[in-house]
Formats: C-alpha cells, sequence, structure tokens
C-alpha cells in the first residue's frame, strides 16, 4: 500500500514536470513569433510557408523564401497585416508570395512582396473564393504581381503599387466584380493589366481612377467591364477585342477627373492627339478607339490652375497660357490655333467664360460678370 502511493507521488511529479516544461516551450515559442495567433514574421526563412488560419500581423520580414511559398491561407475570414514588412522568394517556379486556393472574405494589406512567380495568387480552380481585398500593398520584381483564377468573385484591389513585373502587373483570368481602383501599376513585361472574360457572362469588372502604364488587354471573351477616369500615361498597346465594355462614365462636372480637369468622362490617353475646345478637361473633336469599343469622353492634359485675388480684378490680368503637344506652337512664335483661356467661378454653379485668344494677344473682357 505505502508503495503504492509512493507511486503515485512520483507520477504526480512528473506529471507536474511535463506540464511545466510545455508552458515554457510555448511561451518561448510565441515570443519568437512562428505561430502564436496574430503574429509572424522576424524569423526569415523560417516563417515561409507558414499557413495562416487565423488574422495575424508581421513583426518581421519573411524570407527569402527558398522553393517555398511565402503565406498560404487555411482559413476562412482571415487578415493578413504585413505592417510594411516584406514577404521574398527566390525566383522559384510555382511559388507565390501569398497563396489562397480556396478561402473567402480575405484580406491582405499593408505587404511589401517580391521575387516570387506570382506575388498573391488567389486560385478558384477547387473551391471558389467569394470576397476579399487587396489593400495597399507594394508587389515588385515578380513574373506576375497579383492573379485572380477561376472562379475568384468580388475582389477590391485598391491603393496598391506594382511594378517591373516580368510578364504581367495584374491577371484576371474567369472571374466576376473585381474592382482594381486607385493603383499604379508599371514597367510589366508583357501587360500592366490582362483580363480573360467568362465565354458569354458578363466579368462585371471595374478598372478606376488607376494610373497604368499603357499596356492593357481585355480579351475577345470579356464583356461588361467599365474603364474610366485612369491615366495611361505611356500608351504602347491598348488592347480590348471585347464586347460591350465601356471606357468612359456619364459626363459629369461635380467632381475632377484624374489629370486634374474640371469634368469626369473617360480615360486620358498619352498618345491622344484630340483637342479641348471648351476647357472642361475632356477632348472634343475625336473619340478614342480602343479596339472593338471607344472611348467618347477621353480626357486631355490639364497644365495649371491660376486662383485669382479680386482685389486685383480692377486693374489688367495677365494670364500666361501653356501649350500642350495637342496645340503646339509653330515656327517659334506663331501659334497654330487659338486658345481657350477660361474664367471660372467655382462658388457659383461653375458658370465660366471663355475668352478664345491668339498667341501674344490681348483680350478686354472689361465690365464682364461671372
Amino acid at each position: 500500500m505505502y508503495l503504492g502511493k509512493r507511486g503515485e507521488a512520483v507520477t504526480l511529479i512528473v506529471l507536474v514536470l511535463a506540464l511545466i516544461g510545455i508552458g515554457v516551450a510555448s511561451f518561448y515559442f510565441s515570443q519568437e513569433g512562428i505561430t502564436a495567433a496574430t503574429v509572424y514574421g522576424g524569423d526569415g526563412a523560417a516563417d515561409c510557408q507558414t499557413t495562416v488560419t487565423e488574422s495575424s500581423t508581421l513583426t518581421g520580414d519573411v524570407g527569402p523564401c527558398l522553393s517555398k511559398h511565402g503565406l498560404v491561407l487555411g482559413g476562412n475570414d482571415i487578415e493578413i497585416d504585413c505592417n510594411g514588412y516584406r514577404i521574398i522568394g527566390n525566383y522559384d517556379a510555382n511559388r507565390y508570395g501569398v497563396y489562397n486556393d480556396g478561402y473567402p472574405n480575405i484580406t491582405i494589406k499593408n505587404c511589401n512582396l517580391s521575387d516570387f512567380q506570382i506575388g498573391i495568387l488567389f486560385d478558384g480552380s477547387t473551391t471558389a473564393i467569394n470576397n476579399g481585398t487587396l489593400f495597399n500593398n507594394t508587389l515588385h520584381s515578380n513574373t506576375d504581381g497579383i492573379k485572380l483564377t477561376s472562379s475568384v468573385d468580388n475582389i477590391i484591389i485598391n491603393e496598391t503599387t506594382i511594378f517591373n513585373s516580368s510578364i504581367t502587373g495584374i491577371w484576371i483570368d474567369t472571374c466576376n466584380g473585381v474592382n482594381v481602383t486607385s493603383c499604379n501599376i508599371s514597367e510589366s513585361g508583357s501587360q500592366d493589366v490582362y483580363i480573360q472574360g467568362r465565354a458569354g457572362l458578363p466579368d462585371s469588372h471595374l478598372l478606376f481612377n488607376n494610373s497604368i502604364g499603357g499596356k492593357i488587354n481585355l480579351d475577345g471573351s470579356t464583356n461588361n467591364i467599365t474603364v474610366y477616369n485612369n491615366d495611361f500615361w505611356n500608351v504602347s498597346s491598348i488592347i480590348d477585342l471585347g464586347s460591350d465594355n465601356v471606357w468612359n462614365t456619364t459626363y459629369d462636372c461635380s467632381q475632377t477627373n484624374i489629370k486634374g480637369g474640371r469634368c469626369v468622362g473617360g480615360n486620358f490617353f498619352s498618345n491622344y492627339t484630340g483637342n479641348d475646345t471648351d476647357d472642361d478637361g475632356i477632348g472634343n473633336d475625336s473619340n478614342y478607339n480602343a479596339g472593338s469599343n471607344v472611348d467618347y469622353l477621353p480626357l486631355v492634359q490639364v497644365y495649371s490652375f491660376t486662383t485669382i485675388d479680386p482685389g486685383t480684378l480692377g486693374g489688367d490680368l495677365s494670364v500666361n497660357s501653356t501649350f500642350n503637344s495637342t496645340n503646339p506652337m509653330t515656327g517659334g512664335s506663331v501659334h497654330s490655333t487659338p486658345q481657350n483661356i477660361t474664367l471660372v467661378n467655382l462658388t457659383d454653379n461653375r458658370r465660366y467664360l471663355t475668352v478664345l485668344a491668339y498667341f501674344n494677344e490681348s483680350v478686354n473682357i472689361r465690365d464682364t460678370t461671372l
């Protein structure tokens, strides 16, 4: 009997020591920031290909990841906040910075991803992915920056910078309802934006208020894509082979456009040669042919606005107008066409007076009320 009690006591001591050991190990593990809830990063390559099962924040860089993904989604309703830290690859084939293969309601934000085949991949080919946000990320030096493929629907890509992708900046393949807004996409080897449609089904994508280097391809199966108020500042290839894609919104002078013009309409194309004859920031004498579809309200370059001090209006007002490439100087001193100088009363229903003047000409508008 004595021996039995003694044996039980020994067993109890062993169990207590084991529990203490587990507690110590867990505390140390959490401090390292590898797998503790809501904290990842800081251990470089040791963090690569971590499966994230709950909302998490990086506390340091992840990678370089040799023959591994960066982070892998492993659950629904997760937010990954990189907190400005980097996820770094090794240019390995079929390796992705953030990989989601079937989980909805995912947010990826504040990440800097580089050197992967794909910086961020949402792949719904096995399980459809619905709802997600990619916000304030920077992706550079990847083969493809962001790819959404096969039944990835209702995704917002916002305030994200993508550059130096060796093939494509953003690649959207057979998805629905993707909004790309306020992004900067440039220096892509093949296309800054490439969209493949859903073969007869509406795509319902929106590209709005982006700065895009100038290479965009909407393939022949696309339809119902709206593209407006974007700045295609270095056009080399604008291809739209789809049907019913729209390149401008309704003419609206209640807000300024992406180039600073007074009205919103279509997009700015660096190779557009039309003229703005009424100073609303939109070309009037020609449309822009984007392929199978047309921008009917293309934007023009707006160089400057001058605010006039009311106290100076009793005398002469000197206005220097900067001439642009669509209204050039010829012969060094003679302007090819007259230039509109517009006076706008922004506090009184945007009524304005336009003066038609030639180079070095004085125009009398005395006693005119705006």
